[in-house]
């Protein structure tokens, strides 16, 4: 090769006769993994860590996905099936709201009577309106996350 083309990728004109090895950066060991590509593919390399927690987690896989998309609005709610064609509503069948992730969990007549049955029987001041209040409530009160875990399986099946 010659010296004036190693210039050009090497504008300091330092370069060795050691023979050049492949270093993949994604990993610590440099070595390629399909796991770091996937992360780097999916997430742009950023790992969430309260989704770190949940796979860690001792609930069935059920309730771990569920929990999951829910976290990154994947659930099948009737405004993002009506995206995809369906055929049916698009609004809550008791509200008459657009169903959307909040709706369901947090905003809906039904599920704020079962937030409200869980204030009472945990004895917090007031129900969660939102996925970012539940997990601050579930990270002071780790009991009333399984619990609601056991809840939302039993429901499930």
């Amino acid at each position: 090769m010659r010296k004036d083309c190693l210039l050009v990728v090497r504008p300091d004109g330092e370069y060795s006769s050691a023979s050049d090895r492949v270093v993949w950066k994604l990993e610590r060991s440099g070595h390629y993994t399909t796991r770091s590509m996937y992360r780097f593919i999916s997430f742009g390399g950023v790992v969430d860590r309260r989704c770190k927690k949940l796979w860690k987690n001792k609930l069935p896989l059920k309730l771990k996905v569920f929990v999951w998309q829910a976290l990154h609005n994947r659930l099948p709610t009737g405004v993002d099936l009506k995206r995809k064609k369906w055929r049916g509503d698009a609004n809550c069948p008791l509200c008459g709201v657009p169903e959307i992730v909040d709706h369901v969990l947090f905003q809906c007549v039904l599920a704020g009577f079962v937030w409200g049955c869980l204030r009472e029987v945990f004895g917090w001041a007031s129900a969660p309106s939102n996925l970012g209040a539940l997990l601050r409530v579930f990270a002071l009160r780790p009991e009333a996350f399984f619990l609601c875990s056991y809840l939302v399986g039993v429901v499930a099946d």
